[in-house]
C-alpha cells in the first residue's frame, strides 16, 4: 500500500498540511480542515482513504519545528522512509559548512542510538525511579551492604543515561567522544557556542 500513488500523494499532503498549520500533536492534526479539501477535516480525509485503499491507516505521531533563534534544524530519512529524524541546533548557520555536518552527523546519531531523551534532566522522575527498582530487583539476593548495593545502581543508571540520553551517547562515529563531548569540542574550535535545542525520532511501528 505504501508504494500507491494514491498513498504517496496523501501523505504529501499531511506534509503540506503541518507546513501551513502549526500542530502540537497527530490529534490536534486530525481536528483541522484538510488542506486539499476544507469541507472535511484530517480525520474524515482520512477515513476516505482508508475506505479507497482498503486497508486500515493510522496518523500516529505529527511534529512540526519552527527555528528557534539562530542555527538550523535537519531532517534525516533513514531505511527507506522507515525512520525520520528532525533535529534542531543552535549556535551556527547552514551557510557554515562544518555547522552544517554537525547537525546532519547529529541527525545520523539520532536515526542510529534512538535516544529518548536530550539529557538526564528531561527523564521524568517516576521513569528513573522504576529503573532504580529493577536494579534493586536485580541485586536483591545479592549478599552486599547496602551502600555498595548503592554504588552498583548508580553505575547501572549512569549506564542507561548513556543508552537513552542524546547527549550522554557516545557518538557513533567517535565512541571516544559522548555527544556532549563532541558539542564541547566544536564549540572550542569554532569559538562559537552550539547546542541542541530540541529532537524527535519517528519509526514506523514505533
Amino acid at each position: 500500500m505504501a508504494r500507491t500513488d494514491d498513498f504517496k500523494n496523501y501523505v504529501a499532503s499531511l506534509v503540506e498540511q503541518l507546513f501551513a498549520n502549526n500542530v502540537a500533536s497527530a490529534e490536534e492534526l486530525l481536528e483541522q480542515p484538510y488542506l486539499k479539501n476544507s469541507s472535511q477535516t484530517v480525520k474524515e480525509s482520512l477515513t476516505a482513504i482508508i475506505a479507497k485503499l482498503g486497508e486500515n491507516t493510522l496518523i500516529s505521531q505529527a511534529t512540526r519545528f519552527d527555528l528557534q533563534g539562530d542555527g538550523m534544524i535537519e531532517s534525516y530519512v533513514h531505511m527507506g522512509g522507515r525512520v525520520g529524524v528532525l533535529v534542531e541546533v543552535g549556535g551556527g548557520s547552514r551557510d557554515n559548512e562544518k555547522f552544517a555536518a554537525l547537525a546532519h552527523d547529529l541527525a545520523l546519531q539520532i536515526a542510529a542510538s534512538s535516544p529518548q531523551y536530550l539529557t538526564e534532566t528531561d527523564i521524568p522522575v517516576e521513569k528513573i525511579e522504576s529503573e532504580k527498582e529493577i536494579y534493586r530487583a536485580q541485586l536483591a539476593e545479592e549478599k552486599k551492604p547496602d551502600h555498595i548495593k548503592d554504588r552498583i545502581i548508580e553505575g547501572k543508571l549512569k549506564k542507561w543515561y548513556g543508552e537513552v540520553t542524546l547527549l550522554n551517547q557516545q557518538f557513533v562515529k567517535d565512541s571516544d567522544l559522548t555527544i556532549a563531548k563532541l558539542l564541547e569540542k566544536y564549540s572550542k574550535e569554532t569559538g562559537s557556542p552550539v547546542e541542541i535545542r530540541r529532537f524527535a525520532r519517528y519509526e514506523l511501528g514505533g
